[in-house]
């Protein structure tokens, strides 16, 4: 008898793995797109209750909910990307035989953020000194009321004209809860959002290929419960800072 005998994993075995794979992924997209709608459902829900009391209570709600979610960027950032840039850059040194004890990784977050930070400026600078103009930059720049809910706007304007005696000095004192920055667009820019949106779609490609290509279905398992608490947070904090940008709803 032959004795070599090669053991061979049946066809069968790659079809299973792969359609779990194909419904782990779908599921993890229902997952994320579900959190990241959720805040548009709660700002609609804010907007439609008519007791002053109770938009409060969501204003506050939204409030605590943007620190949160602002920890969880912070936290992915520190926790997530910038450990995997690092790995992927001393992985690099290794593989070109490069000795250095600089830390590359930190320096190229830094320049982004600078880069980012700087080209924001840069076009808040020009709208200011009136080099340039026009609705397109408004939008942009997240001072346009284009994309507010037509009940708020159509109410601040009935307040203010009901109210034609008012000292501005109190008018100032009494802001409206359902006013509040964390329901309106003007203090959010366009263009942070835009570029957290792309980052975050690149960054969830390659947590796709991080399960794609695992071959054992113990741990699949694991990263797919890994990922969906991850990007449940993450989905939730990023349609959170969706609604306060200008961008419209369809987008």
């Amino acid at each position: 008898m032959d004795e070599n005998i090669t053991t061979t994993t049946p066809p069968y075995d790659h079809d299973k793995k792969d359609a779990l794979k194909a419904v782990l992924l779908v599921t993890l997209f229902i997952l994320t797109f579900l959190a990241s709608v959720l805040p548009f459902a709660l700002k609609r829900a804010a907007l439609q209750t008519e007791p002053a009391r109770r938009r409060r209570c969501f204003v506050t709600a939204f409030s605590m909910l943007s620190c949160f979610g602002g920890g969880v960027f912070l936290a992915t950032c520190l926790l997530d990307l910038l450990p995997d840039s690092i790995e992927s850059i001393e992985d690099g040194k290794q593989k070109m035989s490069l000795k250095i004890s600089f830390p590359l990784a930190e320096l190229l977050v830094c320049v982004g953020f600078f880069i980012v930070l700087t080209m924001e400026q840069m076009v808040m600078f020009a709208k200011e000194m009136s080099w340039i103009g026009g609705g397109e930059l408004e939008r942009l720049l997240g001072h346009d009321h284009e994309g507010l809910p037509g009940s708020l706007v159509d109410s601040q304007r009935r307040r203010t004209s009901e109210e034609p005696d008012t000292p501005p000095s109190a008018t100032a004192r009494r802001v409206p809860a359902a006013d509040d920055q964390h329901f309106h667009p003007e203090s959010h820019s366009t263009v942070r959002a835009v570029l957290l949106v792309c980052a975050l779609s690149m960054h969830a490609v390659f947590e796709g290929l991080s399960m794609g290509m695992q071959s054992s279905v113990d741990v699949m398992l694991q990263v797919f419960i890994a990922l969906c608490i991850h990007k449940a947070l993450v989905g939730f904090s990023l349609g959170l800072r969706l609604v306060q940008s200008p961008l419209r709803a369809y987008v």
